[in-house]
């Protein structure tokens, strides 16, 4: 279990914040399986299924030609 405080300029940026802090701690433990459980927006506002849609979103192709 972790937890974090972040500064956030934007209501709307905070699951995408907390999914990059979620992606430095799997970076940090060498990628081995971890699983999103609950992520909660200051102490009350349960925001882990946004967090777990964009773990879960395909990323997109890059077309580098």
């Amino acid at each position: 279990m972790q937890s974090g405080s972040f500064t956030v300029k934007k209501v709307e940026n905070i699951p995408s914040i907390a999914h990059e802090w979620i992606r430095k701690i799997k970076r940090e433990t060498g990628y081995r399986p971890t699983r999103i459980e609950k992520v909660f927006l200051n102490s009350e506002k349960d925001i882990t299924e946004e967090v777990r849609a964009i773990d879960e979103a395909p990323i997109p192709d890059i077309d580098i030609w």
